[in-house]
């Protein structure tokens, strides 16, 4: 998920005579299928701060917002009772965080890693968390080992209050409560760990070539393990020349006499050993 900072929309801020009085209903986007949903977003009065303002915004004698109107989620206008036709925008995107040292943070707050959420601690204040972002909120001394997962539902950028829900946990026990205890990053639950377990090995030889096969053993074959020899396409072509040289200087007229006559024999199993 992209990392959004609260940005103003664009459209509707320039003045349109069809647009005058106006309705413009701002709804959240499903972004797999960048469809509308039917969640109202929440619009904001400033870049920070916890202010809102109302939606569906009423647009003014100019065909204007009467005010400047922020988002932090991508959303999709719904225009309505306009001098022409009800239409929708296109998914309008807030601007995205160019620096990760918007959503990192510390606490010195504590939280009980077992309980369920959701969960209020405080962190640096001015930081570009907006909800809906995925937090691992950890702690610094054992990150790999003691963190709670979860998403972002509320940040007050203006007192660094940042409400989180979880998802997933590692670990156990309460933590914090001294300067920089937690560490909050933008990043998701983890994955699921994979299944462990040992490996047999075989020691069985190898086998010879012969009809494919699956196989049902469950043992696992040895790096330096040796096959059967077995000729390739190549050693194969060679030893029809050389059998049929062979058959020849046993006494053959040509090479279509190589394999019947039985003074051929020994010359042509001297050849078979010499491959």
């Amino acid at each position: 998920m992209a990392a959004y900072r609260r940005t103003a929309i664009r459209p509707f801020s320039l003045a349109n005579p069809a647009y005058v009085g106006a309705k413009v209903y701002f709804f959240t986007v499903d972004l797999v299928t960048g469809l509308k949903t039917s969640t109202m977003a929440t619009l904001y009065a400033g870049t920070t701060g916890v202010a809102t303002l109302t939606n569906p915004q009423t647009l003014d004698s100019n065909g204007k917002f009467a005010v400047p109107v922020y988002h932090d989620v991508p959303v999709i206008g719904v225009l309505q009772e306009a001098l022409v036709p009800d239409h929708e925008t296109g998914v309008l995107f807030p601007s995205t965080v160019a620096d990760l040292t918007d959503v990192t943070a510390t606490s010195a707050s504590s939280v009980t890693i077992g309980d369920p959420g959701p969960f209020t601690i405080t962190v640096e204040a001015g930081k570009g968390f907006a909800p809906g972002m995925p937090v691992t909120v950890a702690v610094t001394a054992s990150p790999a080992t003691n963190a709670i997962y979860g998403g972002v539902t509320a940040y007050n950028s203006s007192t660094g209050s940042l409400t989180f829900s979880k998802t997933n946990s590692i670990g156990a026990g309460t933590h914090g409560g001294s300067a920089g205890a937690l560490t909050i990053t933008l990043k998701g639950d983890r994955g699921e760990v994979g299944a462990t377990g040992s490996v047999n090995l075989g020691n069985a030889t190898p086998q010879a070539p012969g009809t494919a096969a699956a196989g049902a053993s469950a043992n696992a074959a040895r790096d330096d393990h040796v096959h059967p020899r077995e000729i390739d396409a190549t050693t194969a072509a060679k030893g029809i020349v050389q059998l049929a040289t062979a058959g020849i200087a046993a006494g053959g007229a040509s090479a279509s006499h190589v394999l019947t006559p039985a003074a051929q024999l020994p010359a042509t199993y001297a050849a078979i050993r010499a491959l």
